[in-house]
């Protein structure tokens, strides 16, 4: 079954062999979005953009603004003002909601308050049910169903990752009556074995990370793990009888795989019910991470021994870099590690390896992807490590889509909230509507294609071996 996972390494792929780019670069996946290429070939999964070229215009008009987006949005467009991030990304369809999340909730650890902008475009996204997709069309009068076998496979329609996040960003934002709407949708779309899918469609299986993430977003609402949750992602955990004994601690995407760092990092993370956005720094008792308890273990586990021996595995498993020899841990992971270790007080000496390279990945890519800037801002000051704040915090303010006199829209601006207009007036008002300003991305000292050529080189392991799993 196809999965988010593997949605975003295709949007990958194509676009780094649309760029020609070389077979070389780092091992390790990039971004809690990955990275953001700005073309692909006629052949790439539906919903991916496709740019149109276009010479820059006399007027020193950005290059990007004429390109045709993904889901009907075009950069000349007045729906995407207060959007975080590049609107000619391709990956745009499978990541805006999670990017203009994280970014809210980064600024919200900066003590930074989002552009009313840009949660009125966050409001716009919501479905009538309170759900969330990765990117609504601006065109549709309403949400499709959730299927994870739409689109070739690749899924369409509502997901719980979207639609968790969104909900923590907008409580963050002071809209906790939409917030409520998404985590009811969450909780009606549960699956039977006590977590949840993606694409809660009764068809495709629940999976640690998903079932992670919707917890978190629940924990901020007041309603902590429960029980069913819990023995749901302690069956997915190598326990007292793992082989070999390091495997204990780990979680698998789905029973007979082994443990991986992404199932690991987000399943932990809530189960140990991690507050965002991050307020403060984490009291951190002990520098070393959590001895694993004698066996057999209890049944049922404690959501704070499973969240501990989590943490543990991962930091008994830091990237191989090599996909081939040992795990391939994403930004993602490395900042849901930290948010864990500083939530349960534990490991003061293993977050600086998990932040760094969160960090350096997060400032070289600038305002390209202001959600990997949000995730480090959040790890930073849950670590109590604020120098690279500012930066963090410049880096997705820059990145907003802000309103400028120019064209009538292509399409008019649809809402099914009742916020929606208020909050961003911009984008409703009637007539001709302005349009979008974009920012220019890609942080100096790293490209889309370096990174891509990477991701080329490991690709095709990566797809072969991905096929269930989600993404970022």
């Amino acid at each position: 079954m196809h999965s988010i996972r593997t949605r975003r390494l295709a949007a990958l792929l194509a676009g780094a062999t649309a760029l020609g780019v070389g077979l070389a670069g780092p091992a390790r996946a990039s971004g809690p979005t990955g990275v953001r290429d700005v073309s692909a070939p006629a052949s790439a999964p539906a919903g991916v953009a496709r740019t149109v070229p276009r010479a820059p215009a006399a007027t020193g008009e950005h290059p990007r603004q004429t390109t045709r987006l993904a889901r009907g949005y075009t950069t000349r467009d007045p729906a995407l003002v207060g959007l975080y991030g590049d609107p000619a990304a391709s990956g745009l369809a499978y990541v805006a909601v999670f990017d203009q999340s994280w970014t809210i909730l980064g600024l919200a650890a900066g003590g930074v308050a989002p552009a009313p902008s840009a949660v009125g475009w966050l409001l716009r996204q919501q479905c009538a049910n309170g759900a969330f997709e990765a990117l609504r069309d601006p065109t549709a009068r309403g949400c499709p169903t959730p299927s994870s076998t739409a689109n070739g496979g690749f899924g369409a329609g509502p997901d719980t990752n979207s639609t968790a996040f969104a909900a923590l960003a907008l409580l963050a934002s002071g809209q906790r009556a939409a917030a409520v709407r998404a985590a009811a949708w969450l909780t009606a779309h549960r699956s039977p074995s006590g977590g949840w899918a993606f694409f809660p469609d009764r068809v495709q299986a629940a999976d640690p990370d998903s079932t992670g993430d919707v917890l978190l977003a629940l924990a901020a609402l007041g309603q902590a793990p429960d029980a069913h949750a819990l023995a749901f992602l302690s069956s997915l955990r190598s326990g007292c009888t793992a082989a070999p004994p390091g495997a204990r601690g780990g979680l698998a995407y789905a029973a007979g795989d082994a443990a991986d760092p992404t199932s690991t990092a987000q399943a932990i993370a809530g189960a140990a019910a991690v507050a965002l956005p991050v307020r403060a720094a984490g009291a951190f008792h002990t520098a070393a991470l959590p001895a694993l308890p004698p066996c057999p273990e209890p049944a049922p586990l404690p959501a704070g021994v499973l969240a501990g021996t989590g943490l543990t595995w991962l930091g008994a498993h830091p990237p191989s870099g090599s996909p081939t020899t040992g795990p391939t841990w994403t930004d993602t992971d490395d900042a849901f590690a930290v948010l864990t270790a500083a939530r349960l007080g534990v490991g003061a000496l293993a977050v600086d390896g998990w932040l760094a390279p969160l960090t350096r990945h997060a400032l070289a890519a600038g305002t390209a992807q202001p959600g990997l800037a949000g995730l480090a801002a959040s790890a930073a000051v849950a670590a109590g490590r604020h120098g690279p704040l500012p930066a963090l915090l410049a880096a997705m303010t820059a990145s907003l889509v802000t309103a400028a006199p120019a064209t009538a829209p292509s399409h008019p601006a649809r809402s099914t909230h009742p916020s929606s207009a208020a909050a961003s007036p911009a984008a409703a008002s009637p007539g001709a509507a302005p349009a979008p300003v974009l920012p220019h991305t890609g942080g100096p000292g790293v490209g889309v294609a370096a990174v891509g050529a990477g991701l080329v080189l490991v690709g095709g392991a990566l797809v072969a071996g991905t096929a269930r799993r989600r993404r970022w």
